[in-house]
């Protein structure tokens, strides 16, 4: 049986990041032979391997590259890490922000031959432009649990 690859969509904020960790002891627990990979802000990249779960970690910097996303640097940062995401394969991306920039940054780690990526609803989030953002099955707060 080939491993599950699940990619946990967590990227900010200090507390959030820390509260989301005992996802990754519920996925282990339902599926020991996963393989859970998580996105996060850079700031925040020393709170996920904090878990001895989290096998992978994939490092964005979203609120720095959104402030000088003119800069050429800048934007060859983030398609070095759309492209970094890309070469993932993932089975399942779990957005657990659910906002619309986790819901891009979830997309860009999903591929047409691969996972599903589960996001909340607009209705639900809050942000009219998410269940566009995401890509996959779109699941209400509280069917969260079971997706």
């Amino acid at each position: 049986m080939t491993p599950m690859r699940i990619c946990l969509v967590k990227m900010s904020s200090m507390g959030d990041v820390i509260h989301a960790l005992p996802v990754v002891t519920d996925i282990l627990r339902a599926r020991p032979d996963a393989h859970v990979h998580w996105i996060v802000e850079e700031s925040f990249a020393d709170l996920p391997v904090l878990h001895p779960g989290v096998a992978g970690l994939s490092i964005v910097a979203l609120r720095r590259w959104r402030r000088q996303w003119r800069d050429p640097a800048v934007r060859g940062q983030l398609g070095a890490a759309r492209r970094a995401l890309q070469a993932w394969s993932f089975d399942r991306i779990i957005d657990l922000q659910g906002l619309l920039k986790s819901a891009w940054v979830g997309r860009w780690s999903w591929r047409q031959a691969g996972g599903l990526h589960l996001a909340l609803r607009a209705r639900t989030a809050g942000q009219p432009d998410l269940s566009r953002a995401a890509r996959g099955r779109h699941v209400r707060a509280r069917d969260r649990a079971a997706a």
